[in-house]
């Protein structure tokens, strides 16, 4: 599986877990933001009444549904994310052609450049306010906003399908990446605290690492610290795959108190057999960071592998990030 295919196919599976319709662009610069269809979710029909086959046959109609007052706003959120802009949340009113009816609509989108089509492509899950209103209602971007503040309520079953999610995420880009290692945090940033929300571990790494130690490998979870190099580069939302033995040490150092721990960080290296260290803090579209993932891998990854796992992990994370962010933050 290549690795644009590898991102669809997981883009895919969460949205459907999350119950949320999506669709991606193909995005050229020259389009001006109206760009074709490449896919779409069938319970995009919910929304803007288009089957999938009216959306790839003729995507005009796809943007003659957002209402005049917010195509703008949509079509110059495609250019900025065509010039570097890694996401953004959007809302807007979009125009169900079965009903006539307005329904009020946020969107997470992010982008990236697929090498195997040569183009850029635009990644978007949305949700909307089941309830339907009037063109006369509602309609300034502050009133609609106002709609949505406080539709995300994260219940039992928001919680267990964060967790399904983060888990399937970390076992999909561990086995793709041949990693060692890898974790999904989710961060309360008014605490400075991660919380672990998807694991997994090299069975063996992590048997022979419990049984040195005594230490469940779960109950290890890095603590904030001004001397921290791990939350240094969370803190400044930097993607980075350490490469230094003497970094990684430090780091593994970072995940506990325990002294025995701490002794054997060198010993826990040569166990896992790590080469390398990623930190890949994930942020809302707004810059609010809600999560951390990192990984250990038995290799150093090749410039192209490297833009492979940051693409993966913007691309899927971006679908749950608010979630997420309300999760980790609730008092």
């Amino acid at each position: 599986m290549n690795q644009s295919d590898l991102i669809l196919k997981t883009y895919r599976e969460i949205t459907t877990t999350l119950q949320k319709p999506y669709y991606v662009l193909e995005a050229l610069p020259s389009h001006n933001g109206r760009n074709s269809m490449l896919y779409s979710s069938p319970g995009l029909k919910d929304v803007f009444g288009l089957t999938q086959f009216d959306l790839s046959s003729d995507p005009q109609q796809f943007f003659d549904s957002i209402h005049p007052d917010y195509i703008n706003g949509y079509l110059e959120s495609n250019q900025r994310l065509l010039k570097g802009v890694e996401k953004e949340k959007r809302i807007y009113l979009v125009k169900n052609k079965e009903t006539g009816n307005f329904i009020p609509v946020e969107e997470m989108a992010s982008s990236r450049l697929n090498r195997d089509r040569n183009c850029y492509e635009i990644y978007c899950s949305l949700r909307s306010l089941t309830k339907d209103i009037n063109d006369s209602l509602m309609l300034s971007p502050e009133e609609v906003s106002k709609a949505f503040s406080s539709y995300i309520s994260i219940d039992e079953k928001g919680r267990d399908q964060i967790y399904e999610i983060t888990q399937h995420f970390v076992e999909t880009l561990s086995a793709n990446f041949k990693m060692s290692a890898c974790r999904f945090y989710g961060f309360n940033s008014t605490k400075n605290e991660l919380t672990i929300f998807g694991d997994v571990q090299n069975k063996k790494s992590k048997q022979l690492l419990e049984s040195t130690t005594r230490v469940r490998t779960r109950n290890v979870v890095p603590k904030f610290s001004n001397k921290s190099l791990l939350f240094h580069h969370l803190l400044k939302k930097e993607y980075v795959i350490l490469e230094s033995k003497e970094d990684v040490v430090n780091i593994l150092r970072d995940h506990t108190d325990s002294t025995i721990i701490k002794k054997l960080a060198s010993t826990a290296i040569k166990m896992y057999n790590i080469k390398s260290f990623g930190i890949l803090p994930v942020c809302c579209p707004y810059g609010k960071i809600v999560g951390l993932v990192t990984f250990g891998a038995p290799h150093q990854y090749t410039d192209e592998e490297k833009k492979g796992i940051f693409d993966f992990t913007t691309i899927t994370a971006n679908i749950f990030t608010c979630m997420l962010g309300e999760l980790c933050n609730q008092k």
